[in-house]
């Protein structure tokens, strides 16, 4: 929305004023009650709300940029761990039942994702890694699969969640799974730069068969 962090926490927090600016807890109680009313995610309301608001950087929101294209986009919150808990009109019930209805899409998603589906984990020390694990454990009670499945961490140092929750125990049934440890403002890009090349090699030789295949 401003294009900036908005604040320092260490400076914040000696004074009481660490996430108490209104502006960014009235957005969260809006999208929570859009959630809460369309019976939609969080991250559904986020997007839908970014798209129609005239915010000037809307166009390098994951979150408007996912309700455009119709991608499901998910919001997992935990309990009093961000600052929009400490506002007085922070209403946890609506803001618990939006992020369920998000874990209930997860861990749909998750039941396609036999035999070609890849879960990322990006950064999370915790939280991602917790409801991975529970999302695809309901995927595989109720659906019984996907057994087959790849997973990746990146993190700048490693982390024991992301290590057994995401790359270890996850595929141990089939799949496989990778840990990436370096800075995200270097492997990420690598990252996209690689999906990108492999996309337009497999393309070309889609394209024309004759093509030498490296």
């Amino acid at each position: 929305m401003i294009g900036r962090t908005s604040e320092d926490v260490a400076e914040g927090l000696a004074d009481g004023s660490f996430g108490m600016a209104a502006q960014t807890a009235q957005l969260f109680q809006t999208i929570t009650k859009a959630a809460d009313r369309e019976r939609v995610g969080l991250g559904q309301a986020a997007g839908a709300i970014l798209n129609g608001s005239n915010v000037p950087f809307r166009r390098y929101s994951v979150l408007a940029a996912c309700r455009r294209f119709n991608i499901p986009a998910m919001i997992h919150l935990a309990v009093d761990t961000d600052i929009v808990c400490q506002h007085p009109g922070y209403d946890p019930a609506a803001a618990a039942r939006a992020s369920h209805h998000d874990f209930t899409i997860l861990a749909h998603i998750l039941s396609r994702a036999e035999g070609g589906g890849v879960f990322i984990n990006v950064g999370s020390a915790v939280i991602l890694p917790e409801v991975f694990l529970k999302a695809l454990t309901v995927s595989r009670n109720v659906h019984g699969r996907p057994r087959r499945i790849v997973t990746a961490n990146f993190d700048m140092i490693s982390h024991y969640r992301p290590a057994v929750n995401v790359v270890h125990r996850p595929t141990m049934s089939g799949g496989a799974g990778y840990n990436f440890v370096g800075h995200h403002e270097l492997m990420i890009p690598l990252f996209a730069w690689g999906l990108k090349a492999f996309y337009h090699r497999s393309h070309e030789q889609r394209n024309n068969p004759k093509s030498k295949r490296r």
